[in-house]
């Protein structure tokens, strides 16, 4: 019987150990920002017009929740093997579907920029632009400013929303930036993409431009009930820490 209870015991310990183990590595897996994903950088300095080969591109594993739909994967290599840079790029510099020309290079849409589970959603108005200084890949909060009785109130309506383009700008081009366009796609969920349409016709929408390492969401006051739905529950994925371009 003692020996019963002592296997028993010890089994229990044994499984007790397992489930730690388990749970401290899913928390050292959400801390560090997810699973690693394997991207490809440049191998050296790569000027424009140079095909890329082989050996021009190394692979760099960063954590999920810091990559977007720009970034090229290691499973990509085929597409973009011969095909011309667009732009220049330094060594270790991450490439992104815009730096590269020709059919298959699908940066060249947006459609190629919009990660999987997310949409594209278009906000125009001058006032977003930073003197044509905002750019793709840069983070954004998005604020709702409404009229009410005692006078216009803001809100903060999404925080750390990625830029997918601004104007015609898809990112990678050194040419000169557009001043002219007052449109801005952001990178959403479906649900978000709702609350920003029911927002356009609430009121004014305004974008706030963050530090790409400032990755802290803040919990707002609450939006009154005749606007669309309170901030979204913090989405830690799409952060930066070491923007790999």
């Amino acid at each position: 019987m003692n020996r019963r209870l002592f296997a028993l015991s010890a089994a229990s310990f044994l499984f007790g150990i397992a489930l730690v183990h388990l749970y401290l590595g899913r928390l050292e897996r959400e801390v560090a920002g997810g699973a690693p994903v394997e991207l490809l950088v440049a191998a050296r300095a790569l000027s424009p017009g140079e095909s890329l080969g082989v050996e021009d591109v190394v692979v760099r594993r960063v954590p999920e929740d810091y990559v977007d739909g720009r970034r090229v994967r290691a499973s990509d290599l085929e597409a973009i093997l011969g095909l011309p840079l667009d732009t220049t790029l330094a060594a270790g510099e991450g490439i992104v579907w815009s730096d590269v020309t020709g059919p298959t290079a699908r940066g060249r849409q947006l459609s190629g920029l919009v990660a999987e589970g997310m949409r594209a959603v278009t906000i125009t108005s001058k006032a977003n632009l930073f003197e044509g200084l905002l750019r793709p890949g840069d983070r954004v909060d998005v604020l709702l400013t409404v009229a009410e009785d005692q006078g216009p109130e803001t809100y903060t309506l999404l925080q750390n929303v990625l830029v997918l383009s601004v104007g015609g700008d898809l990112g990678g081009s050194d040419g000169e930036r557009p001043r002219g366009s007052a449109s801005v796609n952001l990178s959403v969920d479906l649900d978000d993409a709702r609350a920003l349409m029911r927002a356009e016709r609430r009121g004014q929408l305004r974008l706030v431009l963050r530090n790409p390492r400032d990755t802290a969401l803040l919990s707002p006051p609450p939006l009154p009930s005749s606007a669309p739905r309170p901030v979204p529950s913090p989405r830690p994925a799409r952060k930066e820490i070491e923007h790999v371009r």
